[in-house]
C-alpha cells in the first residue's frame, strides 16, 4: 500500500484542525461564568423557620438555666 504525500497532509490537516477546534473550546469553557443558583422560600417556609430557631433558642436558655 502506497501513501502520498498528499494523504499524509490531509491527514495533518484534519488533526491540526481538531486541535484548534479543541484548544478554542477549552478557552471558552474558562471564559464562561457560572450560572447562580437562585433559591426562593416561600413566606410560610421562612414563617417556620422563625419559629423553629425561636423554639431552639427558647430550649437552650431553659436548659442553660436549670
Amino acid at each position: 500500500m502506497t501513501i502520498n504525500p498528499f494523504q499524509i497532509n490531509g491527514v495533518a490537516n484534519v488533526y491540526n484542525k481538531f486541535l484548534k477546534q479543541r484548544i478554542n473550546n477549552l478557552l471558552e469553557n474558562d471564559n464562561k461564568e457560572e450560572p447562580q443558583d437562585t433559591v426562593s422560600i416561600s413566606a410560610e417556609a421562612k414563617k417556620r423557620s422563625i419559629i423553629n430557631q425561636a423554639k431552639e433558642e427558647v430550649l437552650k436558655t431553659i436548659r442553660e438555666s436549670e
